[in-house]
């Protein structure tokens, strides 16, 4: 990659990942849906299982970026792994939307609660912070830094032959699992 391509997208990456902050802060981009009305200045709660599809989704689009820049191709950059991350990803924010949608309404509860910050928001539910919610968010950090550590290893390489990275289906059997735990236990939230 050239210098002046190296900081080019430096900087539409950063305005990337400041316009996204920015959309899914101000908007229902990341929250839970539902029949809740916004009491004036509230916003709905953050949703774990959204946050994390738009994390996986900014990630393999930005690697995939960067990958493409430096072969000049795009073609074989998607790996197995990264596709298989997205799938699971999706996959969870579905099973959670729907999870949502058929609860039924709990007498003098909100189906969508009024955030209290994001962290908070994505670790808890109406009883407090939870192991399945805290054990997917942990899973998804560590594959997150995971990801970008073999991203940036593959974008120095000399190699132009190079894609995405690829998991190891151990790892990716175990963010299924993570995903799988936090939709049960969703369920009697």
């Amino acid at each position: 990659m050239h210098g002046y391509t190296f900081w080019i997208m430096s900087g539409l990456t950063c305005l990337a990942l400041i316009s996204t902050a920015g959309l899914a802060r101000q908007s229902n981009l990341i929250r839970d849906t539902g029949t809740f009305t916004e009491p004036e200045g509230a916003r709905r709660t953050y949703s774990l299982s959204r946050s994390q599809m738009l994390l996986w989704t900014f990630n393999v689009l930005l690697a995939f970026l960067l990958i493409w820049l430096k072969r000049g191709q795009f073609n074989q950059v998607l790996s197995d792994g990264s596709l298989a991350l997205l799938g699971i990803s999706t996959g969870t924010a579905f099973g959670g939307s729907m999870i949502d949608k058929n609860q039924p309404p709990v007498a003098g509860q909100d189906k969508v609660g009024t955030s209290k910050g994001f962290w908070l928001d994505i670790l808890s539910d109406a009883n407090g912070i939870n192991l399945h919610r805290f054990q997917l968010v942990l899973w998804t950090v560590a594959l997150t830094v995971v990801f970008w550590s073999m991203s940036l290893k593959i974008l120095s390489s000399p190699d132009a032959t190079v894609s995405l990275p690829d998991f190891d289906s151990k790892l990716l059997i175990l963010m299924g699992i993570s995903g799988g735990a936090y939709l049960g236990l969703k369920i009697h939230e």
